[in-house]
């Protein structure tokens, strides 16, 4: 599976709109995450339909020496707007390599970096963005950059599957960078720790 990178696609990431898996069978991986209702199927969420992004968004090298992650080695990148974006407007799933673990699953240390976990009852959904990734997985923890997140994640239906969904939680403006909660399970189960 391979698709079209953006212009502004970081070297170190194979790009992928959406999450996908090699390893579980499609109709398995469609069947665990059925909403359970028929009429769910003619539920169409347009960025998950069109695989992209909002459209108003680009990733930037962190270059700025006040921000928390310009400092070390390791190239850092950052999520930014190039023109205002509305609160509560769609910004994008995350994609990534999809990982089904027991219920109750915590993965620990930098396994836990670029990754999405989501406990879906009877088993944790991880879309895991460390190779093949999308913009939504370059976004940062909000600590030492912003006092709140400007981005939320939810869960949403398209085509009677469940799909996690960021939106803007806030007027974002233009060239702004895109922060959300990375949650306490990471911090709790990663090496690295939190900006001040």
């Amino acid at each position: 599976m391979e698709y079209k990178s953006p212009d502004y696609w970081p070297k170190e990431f194979e790009y992928t709109p959406l999450p996908f898996s090699n390893d579980i069978n499609l109709n398995i991986l469609s069947h665990l995450l059925y909403t359970g209702n028929d009429r769910d199927n003619e539920r169409i969420h347009p960025l998950i339909e069109e695989k992209s992004v909002h459209s108003h968004l680009t990733i930037n090298k962190i270059t700025d020496e006040d921000h928390p992650l310009s400092k070390g080695a390791q190239a850092h990148y950052g999520v930014f707007a190039t023109d205002e974006i509305k609160k509560g407007n769609d910004l994008g799933t995350f994609g990534g390599i999809v990982r089904l673990m027991p219920k109750g699953w915590k993965e620990k240390s930098e396994k836990c970096d670029y990754a999405l976990v989501m406990d879906l009852g009877h088993f944790t959904y991880v879309i895991d963005g460390k190779k093949w990734a999308n913009e939504m997985v370059l976004m940062n923890d909000y600590r030492g950059i912003s006092k709140n997140p400007n981005v939320h994640f939810k869960t949403i239906i398209h085509r009677g599957r469940y799909y996690p969904m960021f939106y803007a939680a806030k007027e974002i403006e233009k060239g702004d960078e895109l922060v959300w909660d990375y949650g306490d399970q990471y911090w709790q189960h990663t090496k690295a720790k939190p900006a001040q």
